[in-house]
Parts: structure tokens; sequence; C-alpha cells
């Protein structure tokens, strides 16, 4: 397959453009018939452990990488590092990303004439938006896809993905959203409801941070059975960093192979209009403090559930009883509590 070039190379970054480069990039891989690419989507560990023309160095070491993933590619010797996980579709899923480095840096049409041409940002940005979904278009071959996309993006949708092939949920996702023409959300969280993966396909549908607690997802995910598919609208709203709530979404949640893991097709309920935005503001539970602040997972306390006090600490937790002064009636500090007083030394 021949590369036709764009007038501005930037414009690689368009949905519709990427998918051309990679659909290059697939070309060239299937001409090395030391790595297959069938053979790539369900053992690529193995199959690019044993490849002729490209070293894979994986084990449980640390590695120093720029990369979002725990892998990193030198090009000089061709050489793949990647970071054994708990995972192994997900050190999958890293292997074939800097794969695809590798054949981005060896492809003399593309290494020069598209990445050459790119200011670094925006050549870095390139590199790794090709490589992402080169890797899920591995893993998730267009063959899976024309079986069972019918147009729509569905929880059950991608629990069948993950399903009929050996793809992480991560990579699921990400390939998946790639096929939405409508503003989506796709969010992958465990069974306590806090977020594993999360992908959006539009500037105005945020992706909730890694590991946040979502209390709509949790809520959707304890009823559904495996098999099945939960729906909903967002009633505590879907939770960010920042403290602030979405709250006029739609949730389709379905439980994965396992139970224990859920996929959520989260998309805008109302087609028009402005986005419903809210603030969960929290009052102290220490009367002595009296403050009120912004619920944020970050000052969130997970064992009573409520939201820890930035000014003095206090949460939900039923707190020790206090000494009182006699005279006063006011608490006693933890000085006199410690000195053996039981009242204050001016009542």
């Amino acid at each position: 397959m021949t590369l036709t070039m764009l007038p501005n190379p930037q414009d690689w970054l368009r949905p519709e453009h990427t998918d051309r480069a990679v659909t290059y990039l697939l070309g060239i891989a299937a001409n090395h018939d030391d790595a297959a690419l069938a053979d790539l989507a369900n053992d690529a560990i193995g199959v690019l452990g044993r490849c002729r023309h490209i070293d894979l160095r994986y084990g449980a070491r640390r590695i120093e990488t720029a990369c979002e993933y725990a892998g990193r590619y030198r090009w000089d010797p061709p050489t793949i590092e990647v970071s054994q996980s708990r995972s192994r579709a997900r050190d999958a899923f890293t292997a074939l990303h800097e794969y695809g480095h590798h054949l981005q840096k060896n492809d003399t049409t593309w290494a020069l004439d598209v990445l050459g041409t790119l200011p670094d940002f925006t050549r870095r940005r390139l590199e790794e938006t090709i490589s992402n979904a080169f890797a899920s278009r591995v893993l998730i071959p267009d063959t899976v896809i024309d079986d069972v996309f019918t147009g729509t993006i569905s929880a059950a949708l991608l629990t069948e993905l993950h399903n009929r092939t050996a793809a992480s949920r991560h990579a699921i996702i990400r390939r998946a959203v790639a096929l939405a023409t409508t503003p989506t959300l796709l969010v992958v969280t465990d069974y306590r409801g806090d977020v594993t993966a999360a992908i959006a396909n539009d500037s105005n549908l945020f992706a909730p941070p890694r590991g946040s607690h979502q209390p709509d997802l949790a809520r959707l995910s304890a009823a559904v059975e495996v098999g099945r598919v939960s729906r909903g609208r967002t009633e505590s709203g879907l939770q960010y960093s920042t403290g602030r709530t979405r709250s006029d979404l739609s949730i389709e949640l379905a439980a994965d192979r396992d139970g224990f893991h859920f996929f959520s097709v989260i998309t805008p309920t109302y087609r028009f209009g402005s986005q419903q935005w809210d603030e969960e503001l929290v009052e102290c539970s220490n009367e002595a403090c009296g403050a009120t602040f912004t619920a944020t997972p970050q000052n969130r306390h997970d064992p009573c559930g409520g939201s820890r006090c930035p000014r003095c600490g206090a949460c939900g937790c039923e707190r020790r009883a206090t000494p009182i002064c006699p005279h006063c009636t006011l608490e006693l500090s933890a000085a006199d509590t410690a000195a053996g007083r039981t009242e204050h030394e001016a009542c």
C-alpha cells in the first residue's frame, strides 16, 4: 500500500487520516513473516520475543520512560523493553504500542516525509496516537469488528469484543471509541465503582481520572448480572478531581466475563443545551470548626464515605468523646486532656 501525503502533515492527527496511517503500517507489518498479525493478536509477547528483526526485553524491572505505558523503544539496535505487570493483556498492548514506534521509525516514507516535517511536540503526539491505534487494531482486528459492530457503541458490544479477543479492557475501549460517531465516553470500573480506564472522543466530554470513585457506576454495577445490561442516568453525577460533577449523562453498563469489572458507555442525556455541572458543598462535622468546603475525590474518606475538612481534618467518622469543661461547657484541648485537667485553667 502506498501512502498519499497530506498538504498539512498535522492533519494526520484527524481520526480519518490516523486510520489510513494505521492501515498503512498494518500493511508493512504483514510483510514480516516472523510476526504475523494473527499471531500477534493472540500472543504479542511470545511472537515479538521470537522475532528475528527486533529484540524484546520483557521482565519485572522498572523502565525509565516518557511513554504513558511501561515500555520503551530504542532504534539502534531495534529493541523493545516492556516492564512486566500483573496483566499479560496489558503488557501485550504495551509491546504492540512500542512495535508501532518501531514500524514508524523504520519506514522511510513515514519517518522522513511525515514525522520529520513536524515540530517535536506534534511529532511525539502523532507517534503516540498512531502507536495506540496500531496496537488496538492488531489486538481487535477489523474482521472481529465487522462481525459484531452494528453501528452503535453499546456496553454489550464492549463485552463481546472482550470475550472474542485477548485484548485488555483498556485496549477494548480505545478501539471502540474510535468507532463512535456521537459524543461518547467509555469507562472501565472495578466492583467498587473505581475507574481503571476511561477515554472520550469529544473535547466537551471529559474522562474521569483513573482511581476516582464513581457512585453512579457503583450503583448500577451492584445490580447487574453477567450477560445483562443496566441502564440509568447520573444521580450523584460523574465526579472529577476538581470537585465538580456532571449530572446530564445517560449510562449503559455491563459486566465483563469475570464479573468483577464493568464496561460503561456514557453519553449526554440531551443532544442540545448547555452542560449541567454541580459542586457538592460540605459543612464540616466539627462544630468548633464550622468550615464549608467543596467535596473532591482527594478529600474523600473511604472508611466513613464522608469528606475530610481541609481546615481541621474532621470527617464523618464517629468522634471519640472529648471532656467538657464544667464551667464554660466547651471542649478541653488535647493539651489539657494530656495534662490530666478536667477544666480550663482560666475558668
